[in-house]
């Protein structure tokens, strides 16, 4: 870009830009010089691990609605935020286990606090004010300290300004978006319920103009269950919106199913609104299940920081070792079984119990077995010979114990074959109709 289209389009740093960088950069030298003094015990900052130690490909969490929506993590870019309420806000993310953060880069009617705008006169489109340029700069660098990463809205909904606003204004700005921000972001979504309003006619040229800036992926969020704009559009994510909010995990994750089967693989799913109160128990329920969906890649309305969704033995996905077990023991092949109930917890107790965490799913259909109620059956997998062998090991009895001490195995039920000590072995539960299972288990340790 040459200086001259700088200054025409506003992008040029006037001297008063460049003294508050330099004030900017002396208050930063100050903070490390801090840190760096013995006679202090600098903070450790809880939260997640820096960039560094963040793994490849792991999945987004992120908690951009609180206390029944009323809170609004997109804000956090607001004209009247403070830094210290800027603080308080960002906390709130890194309490609730989250790596990411959303944040509006221009918004006047969704929500409060409004607007959020780095205009003249706090609009949409008008000439560019520095001052603001520089307040939303300081806001992405204070989220940054404490998240890795950020994921940059160029619009919101429910904001006349915008919404009104022609083809070359939204243009305009995203070459404003990524000229000022885009150091500081790792990623983007066009607009928030983009095909609500007349948006919807300049999507595919915004998503288009923000491809021919920069590598990074272009995401867009529609309206409860629509998906065919995103593919449409060219969007490299789809920040999916549920059809139906605040439902229980296992009604989530089917629909989520429902979706990811539908785009296969023209288009990446974040499952970004299920939800109006990101740090309740249900909501972060919601989020484990969400997480552990296959071709999920995050979540928006939170989760528990503790449930792994990471892929299993090395790297290969839930699915793709489900579909190469060999079942060889037990009777039965449950290879057509659907991934429905996640975040399931399995451990050694005492010498060789296996201890699970898991409660009865409501859409698994109870079967009777001798006379008791059966609801799951329980499956054990060695890694034999370059392969997963394995299959049914015995029932689950409704309200029964969660511990499994494994005597079928060991007394050869169905052609169950006792493996060495030490030999690597996964679980998994598998509803009584076979429809449906649990996510699987690496057990620490392998055979005992």
């Amino acid at each position: 870009m040459s200086w001259f289209s700088a200054w025409r389009d506003d992008t040029f740093p006037s001297i008063g830009d460049w003294i508050q960088r330099a004030r900017d950069r002396f208050r930063d030298f100050l903070e490390r010089l801090q840190t760096m003094n013995p006679t202090t015990d600098p903070v450790v900052p809880a939260g997640p691990p820096p960039i560094s130690e963040i793994k490849p490909g792991a999945k987004s969490r992120t908690s951009f609605l609180f206390d029944g929506a009323q809170s609004r993590m997109m804000n956090i870019s607001a004209i009247s935020h403070s830094r210290e309420t800027r603080q308080i806000l960002i906390d709130r993310l890194v309490e609730n286990g989250d790596n990411e953060a959303w944040v509006y880069a221009a918004n006047t009617g969704d929500g409060s606090p409004i607007p959020t705008s780095f205009y003249i006169g706090g609009g949409y489109g008008q000439g560019v004010d520095l001052v603001e340029v520089r307040r939303i700069k300081e806001c992405l660098e204070q989220i940054k300290r404490k998240l890795p990463r950020v994921i940059l809205w160029l619009t919101a909904d429910d904001s006349r300004a915008i919404y009104t606003a022609k083809t070359e204004t939204h243009l305009n700005h995203c070459r404003l978006c990524f000229g000022h921000f885009d150091k500081y972001v790792d990623g983007y979504c066009v607009g928030l319920e983009m095909d609500s309003d007349a948006r919807k006619n300049s999507a595919k040229a915004m998503i288009a103009e923000m491809h021919r800036l920069t590598d990074k992926p272009i995401g867009v969020h529609l309206n409860p269950g629509k998906y065919k704009d995103a593919i449409t559009w060219g969007a490299d994510v789809l920040y999916y919106q549920f059809s139906k909010w605040q439902t229980d995990p296992g009604t989530a994750a089917r629909e989520f199913q429902r979706i990811i089967g539908k785009v296969g693989t023209q288009i990446k799913v974040n499952a970004s609104e299920y939800h109006k109160s990101s740090d309740s128990e249900q909501a972060r329920n919601i989020g484990d299940a969400l997480l552990n969906v296959v071709g999920c890649v995050g979540v928006g309305n939170g989760s528990h920081p503790e449930v792994i969704a990471e892929p299993i033995n090395d790297g290969l996905s839930d699915v793709t070792v489900w579909e190469s077990i060999d079942w060889k023991y037990g009777g039965e092949n449950y290879g057509g079984a659907l991934l429905d109930v996640l975040g399931m917890r399995v451990k050694y107790q005492g010498n060789n119990d296996l201890r699970f965490t898991q409660s009865e799913p409501e859409n698994w259909k109870l079967r009777n077995v001798s006379g008791k109620m059966c609801w799951a059956v329980f499956c054990t997998f060695f890694f034999v010979d370059g392969q997963w062998r394995g299959g049914k090991t015995e029932w689950l009895q409704s309200n029964g114990t969660m511990t499994r001490n494994l005597k079928n195995i060991r007394d050869g039920y169905k052609g169950w074959k006792v493996p060495p000590k030490g030999t690597p072995m996964m679980v998994a539960l598998v509803s009584t109709d076979g429809k449906y299972r649990s996510n699987i288990v690496e057990i620490e340790g392998g055979w005992r």
